[in-house]
């Protein structure tokens, strides 16, 4: 009797995780974040960070509207998880409404934001995308917000939108529930052999942003 392979299979989920585990660690342990969560970055790293966030987050939001229609694609794309206001209402707070003229795009952020743009035409790789940025923010993204507000004082009304996620009780239970979503689609190998493929380079660029931000470690 023939050996049921597929049955042995990890889940999608499982296999984006295991494959870019290198991917993720590198980005969250580069210089910047490292230094960003032991409070040794100045309040202008922060807000640089929240702008650049900010310019890939307009293009990724931007983007969404094109895939909302895809049936495998679209219901990932819950409008809770949208980031692109909150962090211009933060940086609004934190820098004034010029903060765009200190803060342009590093070559880094521009790169990003190109990727992103080009999965206009690619459901996958925007999936990629949002997997690697919605699913970190749930994550990492909340611990970097409570050291946020604990280094910069921030919170009550001031600058403190981008970690919180109105609507989202759980945020642990809904990333569950994300990776579940992921599992019930029935992809052929070579979408999720792209899948993990547009992961690599999310976390690519991910990490070069960092990089970039190093320059306000001291």
């Amino acid at each position: 009797m023939p050996t049921d392979t597929h049955a042995d299979a990890p889940s999608l989920s499982a296999l984006v995780r295991s494959r870019t585990t290198t991917d993720h660690r590198s980005a969250e342990r580069s210089g910047f974040p490292s230094a960003l969560v032991r409070g040794e970055v100045a309040l202008e790293g922060y807000v640089d960070l929240l702008a650049q966030h900010r310019y890939a987050y307009e293009v990724l939001e931007e983007v969404r509207d094109r895939h909302l229609s895809d049936p495998d694609v679209g219901p990932f794309l819950d409008a809770r998880l949208l980031r692109s206001q909150a962090l211009a209402d933060d940086l609004v707070d934190l820098a004034g409404p010029t903060w765009s003229v200190a803060h342009p795009p590093s070559a880094a952020t521009v790169a990003y934001v190109e990727a992103i743009a080009a999965t206009a035409v690619d459901p996958v790789a925007h999936l990629a995308h949002h997997y690697t940025r919605y699913l970190g923010d749930l994550s990492g993204g909340q611990f970097i917000g409570r050291v946020a507000a604990s280094t910069y004082g921030l919170g009550d009304g001031r600058a403190g939108r981008f970690a919180t996620f109105a609507g989202i009780d759980d945020p642990a239970a809904y990333r569950d529930e994300y990776r579940a979503r992921l599992d019930a689609l029935d992809w052929p190998v070579d979408r999720q052999e792209a899948l993990v493929a547009a992961v690599h380079e999310a976390y690519r660029h991910n990490e070069a942003v960092f990089d970039d931000l190093a320059r306000h470690v001291d």
